[in-house]
């Protein structure tokens, strides 16, 4: 049985004291950590610090669009956060203001960042933990947090290599949602990946497939108002290319959609030229027609 450090007594929070809890073995001691994530997230997005920079993050991308928000929070947290391991044999959790002021933290501690952000500008957030390790497939091995935009659960997995927004992990054996009431759902881990939701036990959303085309943004975003991502700046979505292909799908671009198991995914497009073959004697034809027209 590992302790559970919650460490404090920093510039963010200079009058707060660390402290140092038993943590269970297994799917307790899972329990035990996610009820202090939640708890630093619900703090954490009360306090003026992440208030601030989720409102310096989102400043320049379109408003009442959420995805645009959950992107540019997401690629924020990339380039801001190093990915660092905890103390050695010390589960370590840090709040969200402690984590953006070191600039470090590993998988829980983004969770925790990006939850309490992304929840300090109205979204609704979710905690997944899986179990990937085929040495243990039934004990958790990593954590992530997921966004709720219409309808839909949309993976926002910073802490991972080769990480992308909508990429949840291909290979799982476990899967557990938790809300940010406490309550948690087991999920099977087939349909999670291929984007629904068991209906049983706990009252998480269904997935529904995640079919959603970003042509039609409005769907997706916070109104119904038909915004869509052209407006985001380069330096915000220059860290994914998928991030970036996501704008210019309605500049002449397949469009993109979130596919099974929330990835973005690009439709096949069929270029003009080759829908018609017949189009260029089509084009000589009306030509020549012309050309009779204005004879007579």
């Amino acid at each position: 049985m590992a302790p559970l450090l919650q460490p404090a007594n920093s510039s963010a929070y200079p009058n707060a004291h660390s402290q140092i809890i038993p943590l269970p073995d297994g799917d307790a001691g899972t329990g035990v950590t996610v009820e202090h994530m939640i708890a630093l997230v619900e703090s954490g997005k009360k306090d003026q610090a992440v208030i601030r920079t989720a409102g310096q993050i989102v400043r320049s991308v379109p408003q009442f669009n959420r995805v645009a928000e959950a992107t540019a929070v997401f690629q924020w947290a990339r380039r801001n956060i190093r990915f660092t391991s905890d103390v050695k044999g010390v589960e370590t959790l840090r709040a969200p203001a402690e984590t953006i002021a070191a600039g470090v933290g590993d998988c829980d501690d983004y969770v925790i960042l990006i939850c309490a952000l992304l929840g300090a500008i109205g979204h609704s957030m979710r905690i997944v933990t899986v179990a990937s390790d085929p040495r243990d497939p039934s004990v958790f091995t990593h954590v992530f947090p997921e966004d709720y935009i219409r309808g839909n659960w949309l993976a926002l997995d910073a802490a991972r290599r080769n990480p992308s927004i909508g990429k949840r992990p291909s290979r799982i054996f476990r899967v557990r949602v938790w809300q940010m009431d406490g309550g948690y759902q087991d999920l099977d881990p087939r349909e999670y990946l291929g984007g629904r939701s068991s209906s049983s036990g706990g009252d998480a959303r269904a997935l529904q497939g995640m079919h959603l085309a970003f042509a039609g943004l409005g769907y997706l975003g916070q109104d119904d108002t038909g915004e869509i991502l052209t407006a985001l700046p380069a330096d915000i979505t220059a860290a994914t290319v998928g991030a970036a292909n996501i704008i210019r799908a309605t500049q002449g671009q397949a469009p993109w959609v979130i596919g099974p198991g929330g990835v973005l995914v690009q439709q096949t497009a069929v270029p003009v030229s080759s829908s018609s073959p017949y189009l260029p004697l089509i084009l000589i034809g009306g030509l020549l027609l012309a050309v009779v027209v204005m004879r007579k």
